[in-house]
């Protein structure tokens, strides 16, 4: 699962992801938006609320990623078919699963 890769391993696979994705958000300041909201999903935060994210993510208020969410301009279904392919090329197994309408993502070990 995900607590089984050392932190450098998940940052370089998390760094992948990016990659793969950031062409779907036309600016590089939505590009940052999108990788600090991911993070702070993924990050120890107790509420996933705007502000706690925001500020895990180091931003002073939670505009710029309600601007991310609210008026950005990206496909989230582009986004989610890159995503889908990301399985097949990554360096290590990966499982995607879709739960009540989120994406839970576990890098699967070895047996």
């Amino acid at each position: 699962m995900i607590d089984d890769l050392p932190d450098a391993a998940w940052d370089r696979e998390l760094n992948d992801l990016f990659l793969r994705i950031g062409h779907r958000f036309g600016r590089a300041d939505l590009r940052r938006r999108m990788r600090d909201y991911v993070r702070a999903l993924l990050g120890p935060v107790g509420r996933k609320n705007g502000w706690q994210l925001a500020e895990y993510a180091g931003h002073h208020t939670p505009d710029g990623l309600q601007r991310l969410l609210n008026g950005a301009t990206w496909d989230a279904d582009n986004v989610r078919d890159d995503l889908q392919t990301y399985p097949r090329s990554a360096s290590r197994p990966v499982s995607f699963r879709w739960w009540r309408g989120s994406m839970r993502v576990a890098w699967l070990s070895p047996r």
